[in-house]
């Protein structure tokens, strides 16, 4: 019998966590690693590790490994896979970004709903490092995220366009996720010296009742401007 992937690996150990935990899926791990990598400015390890385990990213409940072996196995597998993304965008790559989607069972069909909550984990957890890139002004990095935003908003129920524009996200969504992905990345490669826009000149001028420069979609009001 062949030997699992380092994928199939993960998954298994993912899957025998608590249920109360509510660990990610691999698919979300896949779209939350991709988010991470992504990100204009760094996101350590240490911070996003304990959201691999519980929905809280409560340290408290990350796993009770059976040894040292056991804890250094399952790090190295989330790390190999965070890598291999990484690779994967690189200019010069041998690789092509290919985004870990699920299928139907029964239809073969591509569900891309895991992987875009993993990738919305990520946004939300981090959305003042994102900054960078809103206060661009490049067209082309910010036209990638809004697609991005838009497969997000399709998967979690709160997409308010027609219902066909839906379906037509959703079939795309395959080739459209790494041409986007591929953009954000060499959008931050292209800017990772460039400093980081402070929350402060980020937010100047911006109007009670428009969107939040974060990028989170909900008005300035009820995102940043609430504190």
């Amino acid at each position: 019998m062949p030997s699992k992937s380092k994928l199939d690996q993960l998954a298994d150990f993912l899957a025998s966590l608590p249920e109360e935990n509510n660990a990610m899926l691999v698919e979300e791990v896949n779209g939350f690693l991709t988010a991470i990598v992504t990100c204009p400015e760094m996101i350590k390890p240490s911070e996003w590790l304990p959201h691999i385990w519980s929905r809280t990213g409560d340290p408290q409940q990350s796993p009770d490994h059976r040894s040292l072996d056991q804890a250094q196995m399952v790090l190295n597998l989330v790390m190999d896979h965070y890598n291999d993304i990484a690779r994967s965008l690189l200019p010069d790559s041998e690789w092509a970004y290919v985004p870990l989607i699920s299928e139907q069972k029964g239809t073969g069909a591509l569900v891309p709903l895991f992987w875009a909550l993993g990738f919305k984990r990520a946004l939300d957890l981090w959305q003042v490092r994102w900054l960078p890139l809103v206060g661009s002004g490049d067209e082309e990095a910010l036209a990638a995220m809004s697609e991005l935003r838009s497969l997000i908003a399709t998967c979690d129920g709160s997409s308010k366009l027609p219902d066909e524009e839906q379906d037509l996200i959703w079939s795309e969504s395959p080739e459209r996720i790494s041409e986007c992905v591929e953009t954000l990345a060499f959008w931050r490669l292209e800017n990772s010296a460039v400093a980081p826009v402070s929350a402060q000149a980020a937010f100047r001028n911006v109007g009670r009742n428009d969107p939040c420069p974060c990028g989170s979609g909900r008005k300035y009001k009820k995102c940043h401007g609430a504190n």
